[in-house]
């Protein structure tokens, strides 16, 4: 009768707004994951810029480090050969005493 298509129709009334509420609050969670992932995705973005950066910088330093260590073997052949030129100019300067010495 009518009561009981009256009770059945709210009933479906009722199941839809539920739900409606559902499909909203399925909505509001797919979209607060979807703004996190985008988040996550932009924190690791960042991330990898920055590390690009601090790998460009560490290859900088690792090829300063390297010019360094080549002028500082280049510094230390130069002193070896001044010592060398200091020692054989010694040995001249004694020579020469001995000489004049000798001449005496």
């Amino acid at each position: 009768d009518k009561n009981d298509l009256k009770i059945r129709m709210r009933n479906v009334e009722g199941d839809v707004r539920e739900q409606k509420g559902k499909e909203a609050i399925v909505e509001r969670v797919l979209t607060f994951n979807k703004e996190t992932k985008e988040e996550e995705l932009q924190r690791s973005l960042a991330e990898n810029k920055e590390l690009r950066k601090k790998a460009e910088r560490l290859a900088a330093v690792e090829a300063e480090k390297e010019m360094l260590e080549k002028l500082l073997d280049d510094l230390a052949l130069v002193r070896d050969t001044n010592k060398k030129d200091l020692a054989d100019a010694d040995k001249a300067i004694a020579a020469q005493g001995t000489t004049i010495a000798t001449l005496e």
